[in-house]
């Protein structure tokens, strides 16, 4: 069976126009169509291009065996190629030749479905009261057709769940679905950063119904946001917003103009521009407070020398080895960073009721879209917040009290439990007794000793100034944070006084994957993630650490702790008389002993003496 067939010119313009059979056209190197004369401006509208190539094929010239000029002509055409002049002549070509018209509505036939080739499913959503409206066109993915107004809030978090990345509503339906559209996020498994939002007023609909749509709260989620405006019999403009900057986010834009009688757009441009790419000075929320080296900030008095806003004034400059992250992705994507602060809350808790303070509060709440500041990978968090591909790898282990030098003449006690020493005492005791009695008493004595084993756990917190009195205490351990490049995060209570009472476990507690957090409707959780693993790939992060802890933490703290486990030998120790008192006095103990009991046996036998005297 043939999948092509060859006809004369007359049935093909026949077939053309009948729309029922493929025709088949040469792709150009450089984007224009060979079209044959049987493809016109009246039935190029019936057609749309394939996805990809059937095949491809060089375009050569064909010469006799002995034509002299062959090499030359060779040289020619690889000058030609390497000047890149055969752009230039395909387009002088095809705009002296070719139908522009008929050109551009084969190069846009398929912007209808491109836009939805990498979503997984599309949500058609309507009102009851919307007059009949139909999808002109197939799409690849799955289809859910939605009623608002017979639908309850179950049926649309079960379409989210259920892959929605895309929605086509009606001009009845966008104001309930916007309505709802943060509740409904909220609360799904399934978190699709951008999504496309398409709005289809109503034929007889003008412009002043668009200005509600773009002022709406939840646009400041949605930057692939269209809508369609019929505003002639013949001419359907597609409209956009802004989104970027900071006073022009609801700024109507025409993207393009669709001509039904000729079914292809006017411009061909880009429907669905990424808006994320420049941002124009726009606002990112950022939730943060002072946690060394992860995250600084600081008032400054000269907005120049600021590089963070607070209340939409240049006021801060923001730092850490984290929020550079945040500065990075401000200077790639050209947006302001906007501080929310809470230094109270610190990191924060949420709450049932979607409440919260700290900045995983802020975020909950959407006084910010994104925070960090070593938030780690909680589950808790995860189902009410996006977290972020790792930033770093963080470990959490523990500084404790360095175990003081005892006296020498503890020296032969240490080495036994109380327990122990006891149980000495007591056999001492019990075989001195026996002795005394043995000629009256003939018993074993077995002593056994329960071994106890204790478990504490025991985790405080207090305030800083209650921290630092307890480290100079030296009765309690705290928890320090080991960073990936070999720095420690530790607290302003550990200071260069105590910080040498203490030593660092050998092993981590725990570690974890230090993420940021934002809602789940934030659009640029992608381009975040991408910015991430490039700065992880790139080995930046060893410099930024090394850096931030260099300028902001006490050098002489860090390198205390970092060597608090590494003893410098002095060599062999002279033997001193000091180091003898421990077993001096051990011998001292026992000769005395063994001296009071002689007396005491002298004294008791004595006695005995007397009284068997008199008894005879």
């Amino acid at each position: 069976m043939y999948l092509a067939k060859a006809v004369n010119v007359s049935k093909l313009e026949q077939i053309a126009n009948e729309g029922d059979e493929s025709l088949a056209i040469a792709f150009l190197a450089y984007g224009h169509y060979m079209v044959g004369n049987w493809i016109n401006t009246d039935n190029v509208a019936l057609y749309r291009l394939m996805q990809e190539d059937l095949y491809w094929e060089y375009e050569l010239v064909w010469t006799t065996k002995t034509w002299p000029m062959y090499d030359a002509l060779n040289e020619y055409i690889m000058r030609i190629v390497e000047a890149n002049l055969q752009r230039y002549e395909e387009l002088i070509v095809a705009q002296q030749y070719l139908n522009h018209r008929v050109q551009n509505v084969i190069a846009h036939s398929t912007d209808r479905v491109q836009y939805f080739n990498d979503l997984y499913c599309t949500c058609f959503i309507s009102n009851t009261n919307d007059i009949d409206f139909e999808l002109n066109f197939e799409l690849s993915q799955p289809v859910i057709w939605i009623d608002i107004e017979k639908a309850n809030s179950e049926d649309l978090l079960s379409s989210i769940e259920n892959g929605c990345q895309s929605f086509i509503l009606t001009e009845d339906s966008w104001l309930p679905f916007f309505e709802g559209f943060w509740y409904l996020h909220d609360r799904t498994v399934q978190r699709f950063a951008n999504k496309k939002v398409i709005i289809a007023l109503d034929y007889d609909s003008e412009y002043f119904k668009v200005e509600p749509i773009f002022e709406h709260v939840v646009v400041h989620d949605i930057p692939q946001l269209l809508v369609i405006v019929q505003v002639e019999d013949d001419r359907i403009d597609v409209v956009t917003n802004k989104f970027t900057g900071r006073d022009t986010q609801q700024e109507v834009i025409l993207l393009d103009s669709f001509v039904p009688s000729l079914g292809t757009f006017l411009y061909g441009n880009e429907l669905f521009p990424d808006k994320l790419l420049n941002l124009q000075g726009r606002f990112l929320r950022l939730a943060i407070f002072n946690y060394s080296p992860y995250t600084f900030w600081n008032e400054v008095n000269i907005s120049s020398d600021s590089n963070a806003y607070f209340e939409h004034e240049a006021s801060l400059q923001v730092d850490g080895t984290e929020s550079r992250i945040f500065s990075l992705f401000c200077d790639t994507f050209n947006c302001s960073l906007e501080i929310s602060l809470d230094e109270a809350g610190e990191w924060g808790e949420i709450f049932d009721n979607r409440t919260g303070n700290g900045i995983i509060g802020a975020v909950v709440e959407r006084r910010a879209d994104i925070g960090v500041g070593a938030l780690y990978s909680w589950y808790h968090e995860f189902t009410f917040l996006t977290l972020s591909k790792p930033i770093s790898r963080t470990g959490v282990t523990c500084i404790t009290p360095k175990p003081k030098l005892l006296s020498s003449w503890m020296t032969p006690i240490l080495p036994f439990t109380p327990n122990l020493w006891a149980a000495v005492a007591v056999t001492f005791v019990l075989a001195s007794i026996f002795a005394l009695f043995i000629n009256f008493m003939v018993n074993k004595i077995v002593l056994t000793q329960p071994t106890i084993l204790k478990l504490l756990q025991n985790f405080e917190t207090h305030p800083k100034e209650v921290l630092h009195r307890h480290a100079i205490q030296q009765d309690l351990a705290y928890s320090v944070e080991r960073l990936p490049y070999g720095h420690f995060a530790i607290g302003e209570y550990i200071d260069r006084e105590v910080s040498h009472y203490f030593h660092l476990m050998i092993e981590d507690i725990y570690w974890e994957n230090c993420v940021a957090m934002s809602t789940k409707t934030w659009p640029m959780m992608d381009h975040l993630d991408g910015l991430i693993l490039r700065v992880f790939e790139s080995g930046i992060q060893r410099y930024w650490e090394l850096q931030v802890v260099s300028k902001y933490a006490d050098n002489k703290v860090q390198l205390t702790i970092a060597t608090s486990r590494h003893q410098e030998s002095s060599g062999p120790t002279i033997l001193q008389p000091s180091h003898l008192v421990g077993a001096f006095l051990l011998l001292a103990f026992g000769l005395a002993s063994g001296f009071m009991i002689f007396v005491m046996e002298i004294a008791v036998g004595k006695l005995h003496g007397a009284k068997w005297f008199h008894q005879d």
